[in-house]
Parts: C-alpha cells; sequence; structure tokens
C-alpha cells in the first residue's frame, strides 16, 4: 500500500523548495594459570602488558551520530553517469532468476531445530569463546595480582577456568531466556519468589558462575587489538570472528528466492561507542546500525555489515552492495531498496551484474530526468522516462512518489484501497505496487528478533551485538526449519532449544 510507504517517499515539490534542492584459594588459581599459560602458550608477563596497551587504546568516548546524512556513506562518492533520458514507456527486460530457492544441500536432512541452530554455533565457536574467556580472565587476574588490587573479597578469588561443558550451559540460559521463558532480568532464573521461580538455570551452574563467566566472556585476544588511528585498524576487533562465521554461513545454509531486500537495521545501545547512531523512525532510535540483506518472503538474513564508522577504504554505496551481494551476484535476482540508497549509478552497477534494481529515490540524486521531477501532477496522475534498462516514474497520490526501477514498465494497475465508505478502486504504477509488497524483508526479521531481546544490563557494546546477533541466528535456524517443512509441520521458535 503506497500510502503506508511514508518514510520512502519524496516531500511534495514547491517551487520554493525546487530552489534549494541543489571457590578455591588464590595459590591454587595461580597453579591454574601457570598450566594453563603452558597448554597455550601464553607469556604472562607480555599478556599482562598487551592487556594493558588494550586498555589504554581503546576507543576514546565520542558523541554519537545524529544526522542520517552522515549515515549515508558518501552517496555522492558515486561516479556521475551522463543519462539520454526518453520520455516513452518502455518494455521491461529484467534478468530472469535462475536459481533454486530454499535450504542448501548440506542442511537440507537436518530435521531438529538445534541441528539448525549449531550450524551457526558451532563446537568451533564454543570452543574458541572457552579459550578467550580463560585467556582474558587469566590476564586480568594476573593483573590484579601484581598491581595488589585483588581485594580480599573479590569474587575471582574463586574464578577457575571455564570447561567445554560450562560453555554449553552457559548459552544454554542465555536461550533460555531469550526465546523460551523470557524474564525481565537474568537473575530472576535463580530467584526464590514463587511467581517467578525455575530450576532450570540453578541445576546447570549458580548465579555467581554464570555472573563470572559473563564478565569475563570474551572471543577475541585483546593481543592482537591494533589501536584506532593506526593501519588496519578493525572497530568490531572484539566480535570479528563472530561476525565473519555468522555471514559465511548464512550464505552456504539458504537459498534466497528472487526478490531480495536490502534496509538498516538497528541493535539498541545508549552508551557510548564512536559509531552510535540515532535514527528517529526506528522503534530503538539509538544504537549501532547494521546494513541486512535477506530475502523477501521469510526474513531471512542473508548477510550483513555492520556500520563502524567511516573506516573503510570505499565507502561508496555501490561498494557496500558489492559487499552485501558479492554472492547473488549474476543470478537474476531482483533488490529493494529504499531512497537512501537508490540512484541511476547504482541501479546500472547492478545491471551490470545480471541483477535488477527497484526502489524509491531522493528527487535531487544525479542523473535523474529533470524533466520528470519537476512535473507538477495532479492526485492519480504519473509520468515517466526512460535510459536504456532503467524507467523513472514519478506518480502524485497524497505526495509525490518518485521510483527507479529495472525491472518494471510505466504501466498501471487497478487494485482496491480501503477508505471510510469502503473500499474504493485506484490506479497505481505495477513499480510501486510490487515495491510495498517486497520491500518488507528486513522489517520481518528484524521483528522477530526484538520479540526476543536479551534484557540483562551491560556497559559493553560488543557484547550487545553479540547477544543481538545471536538471536539473529536462533531466528534464521526458525526460518530454516519453517521453510524445510513446509506445508506440512507448523514449527514454534521455541522448539530450538528442545
Amino acid at each position: 500500500m503506497v500510502d503506508n510507504i511514508d518514510n520512502d517517499l519524496t516531500v511534495p515539490i514547491t517551487d520554493n523548495r525546487r530552489q534549494n534542492m541543489n571457590e578455591v584459594p588464590i595459590e591454587n588459581v595461580e597453579s591454574n594459570y601457570k598450566n594453563i599459560a603452558v597448554e597455550w602458550g601464553f607469556d604472562d608477563t607480555i599478556d599482562e602488558i598487551q592487556h594493558e596497551n588494550f586498555i589504554q587504546n581503546r576507543d576514546n568516548n565520542e558523541p554519537f551520530l545524529t544526522n542520517r546524512e552522515v549515515e549515508r556513506r558518501s552517496i555522492e562518492s558515486i561516479a556521475p553517469v551522463i543519462f539520454e533520458w526518453e520520455r516513452v514507456n518502455p518494455e521491461p527486460q529484467p534478468y530472469v532468476f535462475t536459481s533454486m530457492s530454499g535450504v542448501s544441500d548440506e542442511v537440507l536432512g537436518k530435521s531438529a531445530e538445534i541441528e539448525f541452530f549449531s550450524i551457526f554455533f558451532p563446537d568451533s565457536l564454543i570452543k574458541l569463546i572457552k579459550k578467550e574467556t580463560n585467556r582474558y580472565a587469566y590476564s586480568i587476574i594476573r593483573s590484579l595480582r601484581r598491581k595488589n588490587m585483588l581485594k580480599q573479597n573479590s569474587i575471582w578469588h574463586k574464578w577457575k577456568p571455564v570447561n567445554i561443558s560450562e560453555m554449553y550451559s552457559f548459552f544454554s540460559i542465555i536461550l533460555h531466556n531469550m526465546s523460551i521463558i523470557p524474564k525481565p532480568h537474568i537473575k530472576d532464573f535463580w530467584s526464590n519468589n514463587a511467581f517467578i521461580h525455575s530450576t532450570f538455570a540453578s541445576k546447570l551452574m549458580t548465579r555467581d558462575r554464570f555472573s563470572s563467566i559473563f564478565s569475563m566472556l570474551h572471543l577475541n585476544n585483546n593481543a592482537n587489538y591494533i589501536s584506532r588511528g593506526k593501519e588496519n585498524h578493525d572497530s568490531l576487533f572484539k566480535i570479528r570472528p563472530y561476525i565473519d562465521l555468522i555471514n559465511k554461513k548464512t550464505v552456504e545454509s539458504y537459498q534466497p528466492g528472487q526478490n531480495l531486500t536490502i534496509d538498516e537495521g538497528m541493535c539498541p545501545f545508549r552508551g557510548r561507542i564512536h559509531f552510535r547512531v540515532y535514527m528517529k523512525n526506528k522503534p530503538h532510535k539509538y544504537g549501532m546500525k547494521l546494513y541486512i540483506l535477506s530475502d523477501h518472503l521469510t526474513g531471512y538474513t542473508l548477510k550483513f555489515k555492520i556500520y563502524s564508522g567511516k573506516n573503510q577504504k570505499d565507502n561508496s554505496i555501490i561498494a557496500l552492495f558489492d559487499r552485501l551481494l558479492e554472492e547473488y551476484y549474476y543470478k537474476g535476482h531482483t533488490v529493494y531498496m529504499d531512497r537512501f540508497y537508490t540512484s541511476p549509478a547504482l541501479l546500472n552497477a547492478l545491471w551490470e551484474k545480471n541483477t535488477n534494481g527497484v526502489g524509491t529515490v531522493i528527487s535531487n540524486r544525479k542523473g535523474l530526468p529533470k524533466e520528470v521531477v519537476k512535473e507538477k501532477l495532479q492526485k492519480g496522475e504519473m509520468t515517466y522516462a526512460k535510459q536504456g534498462p532503467l524507467v523513472c516514474i514519478k506518480w502524485r497520490d497524497t505526495r509525490d512518489v518518485l521510483m527507479l526501477s529495472i525491472a518494471h514498465s510505466a504501466d498501471m494497475k487497478q487494485v482496491s484501497v480501503r477508505s471510510k465508505t469502503g473500499e474504493l478502486p485506484k490506479f497505481k504504477p505495477n513499480a510501486i505496487i510490487d515495491y510495498n509488497i517486497n520491500k518488507t524483508g528486513v522489517d520481518h526479521g528484524d521483528q522477530m528478533v526484538s520479540y526476543y531481546p536479551f534484557q540483562r544490563k551491560s556497559l559493553k557494546w560488543w557484547k550487545k551485538m553479540f547477544f543481538h546477533l545471536f538471536m539473529v541466528t536462533v531466528v534464521n535456524s526458525y526460518i530454516g526449519i519453517e521453510e524445510q517443512s513446509k506445508p506440512t509441520q507448523k514449527n514454534d521458535i521455541k522448539d530450538i532449544y528442545n
């Protein structure tokens, strides 16, 4: 329904506006750590120095971004293309979709939800987290002891290296809290209150042990961290192994249908980090932004990129799309996007890679036909122009809607719309009808993730993002099993744990 895409509509163009458009003793702990150091090849002196360097070189606190213009990632850096537009209605010549859709052969035989989930959270990841968590705990406690800062009543006197079994128990409690029996606070799993009492977590580990593991949780070796401002710095270093793993596994495990969506998602976060953004149209307005590629029909997250500031060599929109769509070019997919991405240059770049593009577009984007952009229309009227495979359509409803498409002509279709007096007929361009239908993939996946948030407060930005991505994999697992079991069985996202 075009009436519901207000966020993607260009505002009415007036003449004035056109002018402005341009529990063990510490001695035993010490002994345990020496054994760990020998087993994993740690040098406690080097580790401590590297840990101190990491602490000193962490990103400085900076204000969050507040302007969507900054978030657009230098759209105008795209090289301008000279177009010759014709005022004719083109015959659409979209690329034909040539792939099969559904779960890949690799996971086709996995009938249990937990089997599908284990693709995104494999044993190798659990082992990595165990290793890096112990490494981090080792360096922290050694540092505290050498500085004589380990207080007599500190919980770290009772710390012992975490093992694989405990890591599985830890993430079982996390999963239980997020999708099975959510509670206001994760500590409530150990509560004796009759209204919220549960024995699940207490049978796996004590609350203090859970909190200790959560505090020391790590995915990467701080010794390898490169300070901000230096060459090869990675703002997402803390969770880089998990990001790379998910993006690899989501691509390998599922083949999407013809229509794809690229849009923005948000991981809520109100702490201080230099790439925190403000997005007024999101339910959670402050947080860390993700660029997400998803399957339109299911909401399955195919690939994502976390916005971490302008630290890429190429920050253009075309480069962003190349990173997200690399595995899906030359297959005839149609990519739906909103006006902050769409441009003639981008759609032509997609066309060169056998990929169709459709999206609303900002009226002052370079390369658009000026006659179409400036033409004044009455409600229900449409004007258009074409250039090669591109068609630019302007349609007037309650306001002007400006679109670019490779997959459509400028034809219109009669549809029924709701009104106070009942259903009324209305003519809409086919491009707008398809856009409204196919633009919801990311929103659908985002909505499912929001149903099961991780409620524990944490000042660590990377833990917020880690558990957000953890829930993305849970939702992907649910979608994968749903697709595999169609049409005979209806599953529940909670079955992943069973």
